[in-house]
């Protein structure tokens, strides 16, 4: 069976892809560095309502990232591209 051009990122998206890793305790806390590998470049913070954190990578755009499924949902109204990261509790950047 072929899959349709356009139904197959939607699918990938579907299946997990990107994703969104989420961190709550302060021994999980990534570093710069490692919130970098794991969005895949620069990190962009946005501030949920309910004050947790998502990371991003601030050049989805450019780098044509699939959308996050799972993080806009965080966050309607954003259109979050590419992997990202949940900070919550004591896992929250200061």
């Amino acid at each position: 069976m072929e899959i349709q051009p356009e139904l197959e990122s939607w699918i990938r998206v579907q299946i997990g892809e990107p994703k969104i890793h989420v961190f709550e305790k302060a021994s999980e806390r990534p570093t710069l560095e490692a919130a970098q590998e794991l969005v895949g470049g620069y990190v962009e913070m946005v501030t949920l309502s309910d004050k947790t954190q998502l990371l991003v990578n601030e050049d989805g755009r450019a780098f044509k990232l699939g959308p996050n499924v799972l993080a806009n949902a965080l966050s309607p109204g954003h259109d979050f591209l590419g992997p990202a990261i949940h900070l919550k509790g004591e896992a929250r950047w200061e």
